[in-house]
C-alpha cells in the first residue's frame, strides 16, 4: 500500500526512477471527479526524460500509476515532456514536446494528442 503525503511525492521510492527533476505540472478535473497532475521527470537533454501522473479522488494523496504516459520509442519519440492538458468542448486534449535531431543540432518540437480518461486511467484517443 501507498504511504500518503502531498498530492506528489518524491519519497525515495520514485527518485530513482523520476531522476533529478519532477517539472511542468498540469492539474486537471475529470468529469468522473478524479484529479490528475501530469508532470515531466528526469532532464530533457536524456532519453529517460518521459511524462508521468498521479490521480485522486479529492485533493489529498494522489496514487502514482504503474508505468509513465509516455516515453522514449512510444510513436518514435525521444524524451518527451512538459505537458500541458486542458479540455477542448468534450474532448481532453494534451500539448507536450521531445527532441529530434537535424543537420544543425537537436531540438524540441511540439506535439498534441486527444486522451480519452476514464476514472483514474488516461489513455490515448487513437
Amino acid at each position: 500500500m501507498q504511504r500518503p503525503c502531498g498530492f506528489l511525492c518524491r519519497d525515495p521510492k520514485h527518485i530513482k526512477s523520476d531522476g533529478p527533476l519532477v517539472e511542468a505540472p498540469s492539474l486537471i478535473h475529470s468529469n468522473d471527479g478524479v484529479y490528475s497532475l501530469f508532470f515531466s521527470s528526469g532532464c530533457t537533454r536524456v532519453p529517460s526524460h518521459d511524462l508521468k501522473y498521479v490521480t485522486s479522488k479529492d485533493a489529498g494523496p494522489s496514487k502514482r500509476t504503474s508505468k509513465p504516459l509516455l516515453v522514449t520509442g512510444d510513436w518514435n519519440l525521444l524524451a518527451p515532456g512538459s505537458v500541458l492538458v486542458r479540455r477542448e468542448s468534450q474532448r481532453w486534449r494534451m500539448v507536450f514536446h521531445s527532441r529530434i535531431t537535424t543537420p544543425f543540432r537537436g531540438v524540441r518540437t511540439m506535439h498534441t494528442a486527444a486522451l480519452v480518461l476514464s476514472g483514474t486511467n488516461v489513455s490515448f484517443d487513437t
